[in-house]
């Protein structure tokens, strides 16, 4: 059976730069061990938003403020048979307080990194489509 989830990630700025995350999961090749802009799944019982402002504390214990929805719709397929859909929404979003740092297991760092310098790292699939979509 396929079925579809929701997910929130965040591009975050501060100071010229923007906060991302080094994924830890063995379990997709694509995506260990790149970086990404945080974020998650969306609960049954959230907006989106509250999902981006929550999955942001859990996995890299800062707060954030929601600026806007960057118009772009991304999605990713997982699973046997890609039978598992995930739709990002992606925001942009000021930071407000916190030290970066991991605080999940699916997280092996956190860095701010300058803008100019993105295309330089080992992104994932959907950070390097953002990047080219909304010039970041």
């Amino acid at each position: 059976m396929s079925k579809t989830i929701i997910g929130a990630l965040g591009v975050v700025e501060k100071d010229g730069k923007v906060l991302l995350s080094l994924r830890n999961d063995p379990t997709h090749p694509d995506l260990h061990n790149r970086w990404e802009f945080p974020g998650g799944g969306v609960e049954w019982d959230e907006y989106p938003q509250e999902a981006l402002i929550r999955e942001m504390l859990e996995e890299t214990k800062i707060k954030i403020k929601i600026v806007s929805l960057i118009p772009h719709v991304l999605v990713r397929f997982f699973g046997k048979a890609n039978k598992v859909k995930v739709v990002f929404l992606p925001y942009l979003c000021k930071y407000i307080s916190g030290t970066a740092k991991s605080s999940d297991p699916e997280v092996a760092q956190v860095q701010w990194a300058d803008k100019k310098d993105l295309k330089k790292l080992r992104l994932s699939p959907l950070s390097k489509q953002l990047i080219d979509l909304v010039k970041i």
